[in-house]
């Protein structure tokens, strides 16, 4: 065997680990996607499948021979943007269930009814569970995921884990030379949350669903399944969410439209007095200089392009809203540090003579730290950062609207807060929130009028 052989040889996928790209594409707007079979729990009826995790593949549940013997992992990725790269995050990993084969004396994985001769399901394959009721929430699983092409069950799951609250593994997506070898060694902090940015020598890229782990891959991604920034999901099920409706801004594609956001939030800022006394309070917990909540403020948007200014007879507060954008406005100079947006608001805020503040709001996902505010931007030392989660926490504190009786201003008050709170979380929870929905929706469907209340 020549020497390209021998390297053609190495780079074969050893299938140890799958990776499985999940809630990918525009079908899961509108659709329920197969996918979300890999965070249920069966229901517990005593039959051989009753009370399990399944392992649902990308695409159609499909899986070769090499895979059925080897996978011990199925780590679930969503692709992702952090700063200015795009990454497949980590979101979940599948333990695969493995069985002794008396016959070998080795662990195998736990079989299924899966068909490995057809290339897609089959109804005798479905009939099959059916009989077995592998059903969810009182209804066959088959049923619940209804696509006939599709396999219903990959693997068996011995277990699910999902990273840490604030924790993220971002995989990059080409293959790489230099492949991580030391978790650690990768490990950074970015405000509250832990970031491990991963080479790893396997292909994500491209449109493939599905790809296998290679031999030097192990070392991190062994690593990664047993380490402690991962928790195991041990509740018997996931907790539907009480409704089966997404709120507007989900639905109209606004979530991500900073002047919407900006728009609705000095809306109600302006509409109540406990609400803003709420908000000035939350921003008081960012700053050394004490804003006075009870004072009279006038509310503005788009002052000298200023996202949100509110302004007392002593108080100046800007705000800056951000989402996906990075800052703007950036201008050449002589300064080591660049002129923007920031210094531009700055510079008008001091020429009111009164005490000012400044504030960047961000969810989590955006990657604007204080350290390149300060380091990188004039008077971005100036500013301080509040996350969405901070925001979300002061927006549902009681108030006039928490406490109304006109409907009308409910429902336009909980719309605004649901939006808040589709922002506020990351990329890969706002696609599982839309698959929670749809899920409930399809139960809905079938007569299982699901309800946590």
């Amino acid at each position: 065997m020549g020497n390209n052989e021998k390297e053609k040889e190495k780079e074969k996928p050893n299938y140890i680990y799958a990776f499985n790209k999940i809630f990918t594409g525009s079908y899961l707007i509108y659709n329920l996607g197969n996918e979300m079979i890999n965070f249920i729990k069966t229901d517990d009826n005593g039959s051989k499948f009753g009370n399990k995790r399944l392992v649902y593949i990308n695409p159609y549940g499909e899986r070769g021979k090499d895979a059925a013997k080897k996978t011990e992992y199925v780590l679930h990725v969503m692709e992702t943007t952090y700063g200015d790269n795009n990454y497949y995050e980590l979101i979940a990993i599948s333990k695969v269930a493995q069985v002794l084969d008396k016959k070998t004396n080795t662990y195998i994985n736990e079989p299924t009814f899966y068909d490995s001769k057809k290339l897609t399901g089959t109804i005798n394959e479905r009939s099959k569970y059916e009989k077995e009721n592998v059903n969810f929430s009182g209804k066959f699983l088959g049923k619940v995921f209804d696509d006939s092409k599709a396999h219903l069950c990959s693997f068996i799951a011995e277990a699910l884990y999902i990273p840490n609250q604030n924790t993220h593994f971002y995989f990059e997506k080409n293959n790489s030379e230099e492949v991580t070898q030391d978790l650690e060694k990768v490990h950074t902090k970015d405000n509250e949350n832990d970031i491990f940015i991963i080479n790893l020598g396997c292909n994500l890229t491209g449109s493939r669903n599905l790809c296998y782990s290679r031999d030097k891959d192990l070392t991190i991604l062994d690593q990664i399944v047993k380490s402690e920034y991962k928790k195991e999901v041990v509740e018997n099920t996931i907790e539907l969410p009480k409704t089966d409706e997404q709120c507007l801004a989900v639905i109209c594609d606004r979530t991500n439209l900073e002047d919407s956001t900006s728009n609705q939030i000095a809306y109600f800022l302006s509409r109540d007095k406990e609400l803003l006394t709420n908000f000035i309070e939350m921003l008081n917990k960012h700053t050394d200089n004490t804003i006075e909540p009870n004072k009279e403020f006038k509310i503005s948007r788009e002052d000298n392009h200023i996202d949100i200014l509110l302004q007392s007879d002593t108080d100046l507060i800007v705000i800056e809203n951000k989402i996906d954008s990075h800052i703007n406005g950036t201008k050449k100079s002589n300064k080591k540090k660049k002129d923007s947006q920031l210094s531009s608001y700055y510079n008008y805020a001091e020429s009111f003579g009164i005490n000012t503040h400044y504030y960047l709001l961000k969810p989590k996902y955006n990657s604007i730290t204080k350290v390149e505010l300060r380091n990188n931007y004039e008077n971005g030392d100036k500013y301080s950062i509040i996350d969405y989660e901070d925001l979300y926490k002061a927006i549902t504190k009681p108030n006039s609207y928490t406490n109304n009786n006109d409907p009308r201003k409910v429902f336009l008050y909980e719309q605004f807060v649901e939006g808040i709170k589709y922002v506020k979380s990351t990329k890969a929870e706002q696609m599982r929130e839309i698959a929670y929905i749809r899920l409930k929706q399809r139960l809905d469907e079938l007569g299982n009028k699901t309800s946590n209340s």
